[in-house]
């Protein structure tokens, strides 16, 4: 039902975006990079016929790869004024919120070494506190599925932590 028809709104606002004319307008890698993540989002929902987890890995590939491109053009044309993507607002793609999501995709495909070396990457380069509730919680889960308690303990009381900063926010 809305999944579907969302994936088919997504897929047709995709097509619009690859029309030469907009192609080139300000913001537009921002709008692709949005609609490729909601694809990806979609194919995430378990008990849908929607559910699959390897497209949305795809999909959430290739908002990273669109994000480091677009943050790659713009720090071309200012050199000076880079700074790292980590949640912060300001014009460039936020690349942690993609390396989440790829991290999100791999857990549910049961890919652990690759779930945990892009979550850690998550942990390390986000400041923001539902990011890094996201990412831990999701790392305690690549822990508890490969029996290693104590360490998804950890990560667990930290997205927890970190959810509580979110609130406060």
């Amino acid at each position: 039902g809305d999944i579907a028809a969302a994936s088919r709104d997504t897929s047709q606002a995709l097509q619009l975006l690859a029309e030469p004319d907009l192609a080139a307008a300000p913001g537009i890698q921002r709008l692709h990079e949005m609609c490729v993540t909601l694809q990806g989002h979609l194919r995430m929902h378990e008990g849908t016929p929607q559910y699959d987890p390897a497209a949305a890995l795809q999909h959430f590939q290739l908002a990273l790869a669109i994000a480091q491109a677009d943050n790659r053009s713009e720090i071309d044309a200012a050199p000076s004024q880079h700074r790292l993507v980590s949640g912060s607002s300001g014009s460039k793609l936020d690349v942690t919120s993609s390396l989440s999501n790829i991290g999100q995709a791999e857990l549910h495909l049961g890919h652990y070494a690759q779930a945990e070396t892009h979550l850690r990457q998550v942990i390390e380069g986000s400041v923001v506190p539902e990011r890094l509730c996201g990412a831990h919680g999701n790392l305690g889960s690549v822990f508890r599925q490969q029996g290693r308690w104590l360490q998804a303990m950890e990560h667990w009381q930290e997205a927890l932590r970190q959810a509580r900063m979110a609130g406060e926010g």
